[in-house]
């Protein structure tokens, strides 16, 4: 009984930390940080995290914001420059590479 306690409190923390994740993509976010805001094992968060979504943390905090970028591009007349620092990547050549990866194609 303890332990299906301690796996639905873990489950909790998970969501939570995955609606994190959707609020603060943008930020510079380290594996550190996140396992300890969840309070879950680095080990076992990255395990979790890719059988849930079949993605890396990373590969998700990317795409995450490759999405963004590519509303804001569509949508805006900023810059790529200032759309790359807005959407945390560390710099345009950054964000122009993986979309290029996630899409195809350069904007």
């Amino acid at each position: 009984m303890e332990d299906k306690i301690q796996k639905i409190k873990e489950e909790k923390r998970f969501d939570e930390l995955v609606a994190f994740l959707d609020t603060y993509y943008c930020e510079k976010l380290s594996l550190d940080e996140l396992s300890s805001i969840s309070n879950i094992e680095k080990s076992k968060l990255q395990r979790h995290f890719k059988k849930e979504f079949g993605l890396t943390i990373n590969a998700y905090i990317i795409k995450k914001r490759l999405n963004k970028a590519k509303d804001m591009i569509i949508e805006s007349k900023t810059s790529k420059a200032l759309i790359s620092q807005l959407c945390g990547f560390s710099d345009q050549s950054h964000m122009l590479r993986n979309f290029k990866k996630e899409f195809g194609y350069i904007p």
